[in-house]
C-alpha cells in the first residue's frame, strides 16, 4: 500500500464462535474478536491500536435475534491524541420468508 495515502501499515484479527453454549439455548451463538492495527511511520499517533469485542447473538424464534454487542478500542488512531473508547450496541434481525 502507499504510505502517503493509506494509514494502515499492518492489520492482523482473529475471532471465533460458538453455538449452543447454553444446553437449552442450542440456536444462541456466542461470539468474541480481537484486532491490531499498525499504522505507519507517517501518522502523528503512530501508537498500535487494539480492538477486543464479544456478542452473544439470542435467537428468540425462527425469524427474530437479539444481539447485544461490546466493542472496547485502546489507542484509537484516528487522532493526534489517544484515545480508549467503550461501545455499545444492540443489534435486532428480523428474517422474512416470502
Amino acid at each position: 500500500a502507499n504510505d502517503e495515502v493509506y494509514e494502515v501499515g499492518e492489520f492482523y484479527s482473529f475471532g471465533a464462535a460458538i453455538n449452543g453454549l447454553i444446553p437449552s439455548r442450542p440456536n444462541d451463538t456466542l461470539g468474541f474478536g480481537i484486532a491490531a492495527l499498525i499504522p505507519n511511520d507517517k501518522l502523528k499517533n503512530d501508537d498500535n491500536e487494539y480492538h477486543f469485542e464479544g456478542y452473544y447473538r439470542i435467537q428468540l424464534s425462527e425469524n427474530f435475534t437479539i444481539t447485544p454487542d461490546f466493542q472496547y478500542v485502546v489507542n484509537l488512531t484516528e487522532t493526534a491524541v489517544t484515545i480508549t473508547s467503550l461501545q455499545e450496541w444492540l443489534g435486532l434481525s428480523f428474517l422474512f420468508n416470502l
